[in-house]
Formats: C-alpha cells, sequence, structure tokens
C-alpha cells in the first residue's frame, strides 16, 4: 500500500549549510520543518529531492509523524506545522520573544535559500 506521510524533522545549521547562515543569523541551532513523502512496504520516498542527494531515509529521528490523505498536502500540513511551532516556541521559552510570524518568515527565507541550490 502507498502511503501519504507528514513528518517534522530539525533542519539543523549544521546539516543543511545551504539554511544554515540564516539560521546563525537568526541565533538558532534548528527550527523544525513539515515534510511530506511517500511510505511503501516501510520505507520512505522522497520525491522531493534529486535523485544524487542524500537519501530520506538518512534522517533518523522525527519530532512527529503522520499519515495524511493528498488532500491535506496544502492546508491541514500547514495548520500542524504551525501548531507544532506555536508549542515548540512554548516549550523553548519564547525563544527570545519571537512569534510564529517571525519563525515563519525564518522558514520562507530558509527555503528560498534552498531552491537556489536545487
Amino acid at each position: 500500500m502507498l502511503r501519504w506521510s507528514s513528518e517534522f524533522t530539525r533542519w539543523p545549521s549544521k546539516t543543511l549549510p545551504e539554511s544554515g547562515d540564516i539560521l546563525r543569523k537568526y541565533e538558532l541551532v534548528l527550527l523544525p520543518e513539515a515534510h511530506c513523502y511517500l511510505r511503501m512496504a516501510g520505507r520512505r520516498i522522497d520525491v522531493t529531492r534529486a535523485v544524487d542527494q542524500v537519501p530520506f531515509a538518512a534522517i533518523s529521528r522525527f519530532l512527529h509523524e503522520e499519515d495524511i490523505e493528498p488532500a491535506q498536502i496544502t492546508d491541514y500540513k500547514i495548520g500542524i506545522h504551525k501548531q507544532f511551532l506555536l508549542k515548540w516556541i512554548a516549550d523553548n521559552r519564547g525563544l527570545g520573544g519571537r512569534s510564529l510570524a517571525d519563525l515563519w518568515k525564518i522558514r520562507e527565507e530558509c527555503i528560498a535559500r534552498l531552491s537556489e541550490h536545487d
């Protein structure tokens, strides 16, 4: 059976150098990121990466993982991502006064930088 899954992993500044300078600029060591992939026969299949990139299976620790329907890839995934970030802010003593909007802006900067390297 082929299933869509959504997971939260960490964008660490050390292992993603393309976004690392952005995270360092905002004095963040990591930023939780939601990502979707296919799962079949116990294997994760990331169709968003080029074949010659690091395999998705190399990510060994997930902060949250759940099965979703294809229709949930947009609004639902964004909603749970924002809820996750709000909880992350609360669990980390407010992250120096940063708001959800602040983290979302930093995330967008990281995505823009990563897309430059595709």
